[in-house]
């Protein structure tokens, strides 16, 4: 058995996710989550995903986590306890130092992020299907954005120091130049609309979305939406940067921007993850 950690926010689980399924096709034996000690509207919907998909992945239970990592925690596991465990039980467990890595068949238990673009690449078109059940189940499945761009713009979450320290934050000349870039006018979606307002500086061209709520987790229904947009200015973000990906429609033209990351180990390493054949600024 192969077990791989759930962690962060969702854009980081969909890269999880899409690790587990590289490893239950690479690998005969059985892949299965680790969401021990998540919160629980959070755990609900990871699951709520996972049942849309075609290949499915079960959770693991904390004995099974014990024997493959020897994780005593009952709940996420502790930073401490994983650089220990890592250190001595190497060939079990995969903690990811370089990030980006695709890692090796070899572990029986993988902690990261696993952020590369061959699981965007590979993975997309799956994902896409999930969404789109999930948008026919739930009735979200609105109508086309027509000639309208989107624009994802990340405050909220991403304004803490943590965050801060690693993505750094985007200003407004940013979304100005990509504005200007693509041309016309651009459908707003963001989790801090204040923020978004004195980001964009109430263009009259730009407009906050604002949509009914046909399900328990509005994030999932924006991913949704925003995928199906010929074109749109994404944020440093992994939830802008699947929204993106998803979805039908071929060769969209989408602006991201080149500095990722604010910590420089981690922007050096973008490469692994940087779109092919969009636009950056």
């Amino acid at each position: 058995m192969k077990i791989v950690r759930i962690n962060g926010g969702f854009g980081n689980a969909l890269f999880q996710i899409a690790l587990a399924l590289y490893l239950k096709e690479k690998h005969p034996q059985i892949v299965k989550l680790d969401m021990l000690g998540l919160d629980s509207e959070y755990k609900k919907k990871i699951e709520c995903f996972l049942s849309f998909l075609d290949i499915k992945l079960s959770l693991c239970t904390y004995n099974e986590r014990l024997k493959r990592s020897g994780i005593l925690s009952r709940g996420q596991p502790k930073q401490k306890e994983m650089r220990v465990l890592t250190e001595l039980f190497k060939r079990r467990i995969y903690s990811e130092k370089i990030w980006g890595d695709i890692p090796p068949l070899t572990a029986e238990y993988y902690s990261g992020y696993f952020q590369n673009n061959y699981f965007v690449e590979k993975y997309r078109g799956l994902f896409t299907i999930a969404l789109e059940r999930m948008a026919s189940k739930y009735g979200f499945n609105s109508k086309e954005p027509g000639n309208m761009s989107f624009i994802h713009i990340r405050g909220g979450d991403y304004l803490t120091p943590t965050a801060l320290a690693v993505h750094g934050q985007l200003d407004s000349n940013y979304y100005d130049l990509a504005i200007s870039k693509i041309g016309g006018k651009f459908d707003v979606f963001t989790n801090d609309q204040e923020w978004a307002l004195r980001r964009l500086k109430n263009k009259c061209s730009l407009k906050i979305v604002t949509y009914e709520q046909r399900m328990e987790y509005p994030d999932i229904q924006e991913l949704y939406m925003m995928s199906r947009y010929n074109s749109g200015v994404i944020a440093n973000s992994t939830f802008s940067l699947w929204a993106a990906n998803l979805g039908n429609i071929e060769n969209k033209r989408i602006v991201y921007p080149s500095k990722w990351f604010a910590d420089k180990e981690l922007q050096s390493n973008f490469c692994k993850l940087e779109p092919r054949n969009w636009e950056t600024l």
